[in-house]
């Protein structure tokens, strides 16, 4: 009995220790990906201009056309979608032009929206580094305020159609088209300063011009 109760408590203490190593692991890797992250942000810090007018971070205009780009991509999905779910929905919410317009909205954005996160995650915000460590835990941290702004945005959105439409009998997709306009510079503008904010760009590195 006493050998069976000193078996127990060594596997007791096993347990122990190997509970206490994986705690020690998984601070160690946490630790490593802010320091990467901060080594990373540190990297694309702006710096003086170069001899070719180039400065250390990627230039904020080819941020903004490559977004345009992606928006404009995402815009003909939505607009397209939205369009023909408005026809085809007609019928099944008669006097109900308010619940017709919000089904047809938030099923037409939800598609965008995915493609539209996927685009500026990859290619306009985020910095092209190998590191599946550093792609988690950016895509933790942008994810929800992307969401959060898309739901903003959407009820800006849907509200202003129906506005448009109820007041001005202006058609539901022209209004759309219209809104959606509106809502773009402050879309990207929220998404760059806060959405993306801890996802830097990839930095330009001036090559010396051969004489």
């Amino acid at each position: 009995m006493a050998s069976r109760r000193d078996h127990t408590g060594d596997i007791k203490i096993s347990m122990s220790k190997i509970r206490e190593l994986e705690k020690r692991r998984v601070a160690g890797r946490r630790a490593a990906v802010k320091a990467r992250l901060a080594q990373l942000k540190d990297q694309a810090k702006p710096s003086k201009a170069t001899s070719s007018g180039e400065t250390a971070t990627e230039k904020p205009k080819s941020q903004f056309l490559r977004f345009m780009a992606a928006s404009a991509t995402c815009s003909l999905v939505d607009q397209l979608l939205a369009a023909f779910l408005f026809s085809v929905l007609k019928n099944a919410f008669t006097g109900a032009d308010f619940l017709r317009i919000l089904i047809a909205n938030v099923l037409a954005r939800c598609v965008s929206l995915s493609l539209n996160y996927l685009i500026n995650h990859r290619l306009v915000f985020s910095l092209d580094v190998d590191d599946p460590e550093y792609q988690r835990s950016a895509k933790r941290e942008s994810l929800p305020r992307f969401i959060a702004l898309s739901a903003g945005v959407l009820t800006l959105s849907t509200l202003g159609v129906f506005a448009a439409h109820s007041l001005f009998d202006v058609p539901e997709s022209l209004a759309k088209i219209v809104i959606d306009i509106a809502l773009f510079f402050l879309n990207y503008n929220v998404q760059r300063k806060w959405v993306f904010r801890n996802e830097v760009t990839v930095p330009v590195r001036s090559k010396s011009r051969t004489k």
